[in-house]
């Protein structure tokens, strides 16, 4: 008998090990055991034909599972967002060479006006695979069992940059990484996960599902509106652990905020899939009384690549921990050599559930060194092989020529006892190229204004880097898998009024300027856009002023340019302007 190297391998050795105990359980308390499971997906398999690849996209939920972990058994399987319009599941079944999608019943209708091969599965039913239109391309009528080399599960990059990548995981790639993430937590029969996260990306159905299903271990699959209730759903299901993005490990802490006492049996928390704030770190050790794990992963790599430690080695230092299992990781220089501990450049990695490469995509030479493959993300290795990432290249802002890493700024941000959520990214500039912007997410009831913000930066980062616009935002737009939708942001933020088109210097000057107004005007606050004249400034206020500006910045602005500035961000580039010229005679 071979080893257990496919995932339906994995789920019918578990089976016989583990028959009767619950292996995936509904959040609603239905139970599944690792016996019904392999049943399940036995049945599914024999439903699903000969197809060769299959797209899933149903709700959230037990029934996702199971028949992801079956179609993945057996065939190459495509998970989809059961939020995705009708139009975007057609282009999904011609952009990844879908045969067949399995939906909801209404959904199945709507594609198949479209033309596109369906077939529907309600809530514990199977595909009705023989009635579904179109032949589909099939698999060899006598093709076997599932090889560790197949192609199990086709995933999308995150696409928050640029367009996604169809990235093709085998089943070794699958496996590797859910041992991995088994052992990094040290999962066993006695452990249960709240998996928060969706089950059509890496993070939910590596981290989360197929983990725990490697350690003989039970998960809870979570549909999206459940982390309202997350404070009873810890005491009734008795979780050990749960994993989940920043973002949503922010909504559950708003959720258990109003709960005087919190029940749970939790070991440790798990974090991935985008930059974990030390700030929200702490507060969740603090909320919960137990260790926050952070995990570093990519698509790329079958999610996990590496991972901080459980107690007694649990570091929280900043790091995301060392690489896991047989990955290796790496850091280069821009010309491909691989640099020292303690240098920064672009994080490689090899081996464990690492891919071969992008489908159909010409940039996959360029994606690897010599069998590394370059990950885009910035950071460096300590002595003791713990990574420290420090953003990504494509994310990286040059301002005039100064690269300034996002990430310094975020953290900054952060520091700000009313912000909760912060990320930084560059904007277009006539002068400089870019300038740093950001966008701010604040806890409820601050009333802290872009102004503050910007002062409280100032006093912290060098000009260049304070952010010359901030939104102030309800929630940051975020992809699926919680790393920001930088499209968006930027959108967000060149549709506010203002500093449009100065530097962060001048940004600095314009938050003086604003404060020092407010105590002219006799107001609680002046806006970067306010008229001056409407708000009841003179010729002697703005003499005033430019009193104030000669002492303040050493420049001498006339009176009567001040009163043709009438706001306080057309003031402040006229403060900057003669700074610079002041600069340049010297």
């Amino acid at each position: 008998m071979r080893s257990a190297a496919t995932v339906g391998d994995l789920i019918h050795a578990q089976a016989r090990s583990f028959r009767d105990r619950a292996a995936i359980l509904q959040h609603n308390q239905t139970v599944l055991t690792y016996g019904e499971l392999a049943e399940r997906i036995d049945l599914w398999s024999a439903a699903l034909g000969q197809y060769a690849r299959i797209g899933l996209c149903l709700p959230a939920g037990l029934e996702l599972a199971v028949a992801l972990l079956a179609v993945s058994s057996r065939t190459a399987c495509a998970p989809l967002s059961p939020a995705s319009p009708a139009a975007q599941l057609a282009r999904d079944h011609s952009d990844l060479g879908l045969d067949l999608i399995v939906t909801t019943a209404p959904r199945c209708a709507e594609l198949r006006q479209l033309g596109v091969p369906a077939t529907s599965a309600t809530s514990g039913s199977l595909p009705a695979v023989l009635g579904s239109p179109g032949s589909g391309r099939q698999m060899d009528a006598g093709a076997g069992p599932a090889e560790p080399d197949d192609v199990a599960l086709l995933l999308r990059t995150s696409g928050t940059t640029g367009r996604p990548k169809v990235v093709p995981l085998t089943h070794a790639n699958l496996r590797a990484s859910a041992n991995n993430v088994q052992r990094t937590l040290a999962l066993g029969p006695d452990d249960r996960c709240l998996n928060a996260m969706p089950l059509w990306h890496g993070h939910g159905f590596v981290g989360g599902l197929l983990a725990s299903l490697a350690a003989g271990a039970s998960v809870i699959c979570l549909p999206p509106d459940a982390v309202r209730d997350f404070p009873d759903l810890l005491d009734r299901t008795g979780a050990t652990w749960y994993t989940a993005t920043p973002a949503l490990h922010r909504a559950i802490l708003d959720a258990v905020a109003d709960r005087p006492a919190l029940s749970h049996r939790l070991r440790f928390v798990r974090s991935a899939s985008s930059r974990l704030p030390r700030s929200l770190a702490e507060e969740l050790e603090k909320t919960f009384g137990v260790p926050v794990i952070e995990a570093y992963g990519m698509t790329e790599a079958a999610h996990q690549i590496t991972s901080d430690s459980l107690p007694p080695h649990h570091r929280g230092n900043g790091s995301v921990g060392r690489a896991t299992g047989r990955v290796r990781v790496a850091i280069f220089g821009p010309d491909g050599v691989q640099l020292a501990a303690g240098e920064q450049g672009e994080v490689g990695i090899r081996g464990g559930g690492l891919f071969r490469g992008y489908e159909n995509d010409p940039t996959n030479g360029s994606a690897f060194i010599d069998g590394w493959f370059r990950t885009g993300d910035l950071g460096r290795l300590d002595n003791d092989g713990y990574l420290f990432l420090t953003g990504r290249i494509r994310e990286m802002i040059n301002r005039g020529g100064e690269t300034i890493a996002p990430r310094e700024v975020d953290e900054t941000l952060l520091e700000h006892p009313d912000v909760t959520d912060a990320v930084a990214f560059g904007i277009p500039h006539s002068r400089f190229g870019e300038v740093v912007a950001a966008a701010v997410v604040l806890r409820r009831g601050s009333t802290i204004t872009e102004i503050d913000l910007r002062q409280f930066a100032q006093v912290r980062l060098d000009p260049a880097k304070v952010p010359v616009k901030i939104a102030l935002v309800a929630d940051l737009p975020r992809g699926a898998t919680g790393k920001p939708d930088y499209a968006e942001l930027r959108k967000l933020v060149t549709a506010l009024p203002g500093l449009s088109d100065i530097d962060g210097y001048a940004a600095n000057v314009a938050g003086q300027l604003a404060g020092t107004w407010a105590e002219l005007l006799g107001i609680h606050q002046v806006g970067l856009t306010d008229s001056l004249s409407d708000l009841g400034s003179d010729s002697l206020r703005c003499t005033r002023m430019a009193n104030h500006i000669a002492v303040t910045f050493g420049v001498r602005v006339r009176m009567d340019e001040l009163l043709v500035a009438d706001t306080v961000a057309e003031q402040a580039v006229l403060v900057n302007d003669y700074l610079a010229t002041e600069t340049a005679t010297q």
